[in-house]
């Protein structure tokens, strides 16, 4: 079936989630708004679509992918399905200093997630969409897709230990760009921690870089306190079973 390319809404439950996260870092002093980086020269900025994967959608059988794609776009339970299926998501991207940011648009006054570290980064790369394909796109980490946004025909790749981030843009020579830029930005970035660096470091790149750490590092706690929440509860939910199965003693 040929690859199709549509927008994508987004939640209200999301809206109001991301608005939550901006005002808890606005008011603890980790704000980085949007336009003071793009102030501070970045070496690369501009709009891109994130692709969004949900938990779920990894966990199943490609068969089982390609038929919700199918229902997604061809009945009426598509509006039912759209949550379970990947999505793209505008994204604002600033590429400043040892980071890159992404930003819910070019106003913004903090980060969508943590700053991507680009040291951290092992690999960026590119990929060419062909929107007459009759195939599906199949992705590195197996899951398929077959919708992009509007006017979108080039993909690149982001690649962490941790996590594998996929975008996309208007055509090749913008991913290009991102991949090159990026490339260059974690060899600069290796090159400072190492002390080898000859080159100027301007002050607002310094002064971002200590934000950015702060932020990541404010984040990383958070997520990990969510984490052991989750897991207690996963415990308890799991020791209530266990009771509830063993049947109570009799005295006769």
């Amino acid at each position: 079936m040929p690859i199709r390319h549509r927008g994508t809404p987004t939640s209200n439950f999301q809206q109001q989630s991301d608005q939550q996260m901006q005002h808890m870092f606005s008011s603890s002093g980790n704000s980085i708004p949007a336009p003071s980086l793009v102030n501070a020269s970045p070496s690369h900025h501009g709009l891109v679509y994130k692709l969004h994967i949900p938990l779920l959608w990894t966990m199943l059988p490609l068969i089982f992918q390609r038929a919700l794609l199918w229902l997604n776009n061809r009945t009426f339970c598509g509006y039912f399905l759209a949550r379970f299926c990947p999505s793209f998501k505008a994204r604002y991207m600033i590429q400043l200093g040892s980071y890159l940011y992404r930003f819910r648009n070019e106003s913004s006054t903090s980060p969508k997630g943590k700053p991507i570290i680009l040291q951290s980064v092992e690999a960026a790369t590119h990929i060419n969409i062909d929107s007459d394909d009759s195939s599906m796109l199949q992705l590195s980490n197996g899951c398929v897709i077959d919708e992009f946004p509007d006017g979108c025909k080039s993909l690149f790749v982001v690649q962490t230990f941790m996590k594998t981030r996929y975008f996309v843009v208007p055509d090749y020579e913008g991913a290009s760009a991102w991949v090159n830029s990026i490339r260059q930005g974690r060899q600069e970035a290796i090159t400072r921690s190492f002390g080898h660096s000859h080159v100027p470091y301007p002050e607002t790149w310094d002064y971002f870089d200590k934000r950015a750490k702060g932020l990541v590092q404010k984040m990383t706690e958070l997520n990990d306190r969510l984490d052991q929440a989750r897991t207690r509860d996963l415990e308890l939910t799991s020791l209530m079973g266990e009771r509830m199965s063993v049947p109570p003693s009799r005295f006769d």
